[in-house]
């Protein structure tokens, strides 16, 4: 977090959604916790049910894009912009 606005914007917005509060760090171990297995169940529900997802990050190594170019997540309208 950058800023003083920018922390309570974080904590407010949980609160007033969730009812719950996380810090930052918690989420950024979440997050890095994810395996691909995860990310592949998450695949097979939006294809399923017909839905869209952007992924936005960096793509540091070419895991990420070879598993998003996987046959296996049977996404036939996207297109990859790399």
């Amino acid at each position: 977090m950058e800023d003083t606005r920018s922390v309570a914007g974080w904590l407010g917005g949980q609160e007033l959604l969730t009812g719950n509060t996380l810090m930052v760090d918690e989420v950024v171990s979440t997050i890095g916790s994810i395996q691909a297995f995860g990310l592949l169940r998450a695949a097979q529900f939006f294809t399923l049910h017909k839905l869209n997802l952007a992924v936005v990050c960096p793509i540091e190594n070419n895991h990420l894009k070879e598993m998003l170019e996987c046959p296996f997540f049977l996404l036939p309208a996207a297109t990859p912009l790399w």
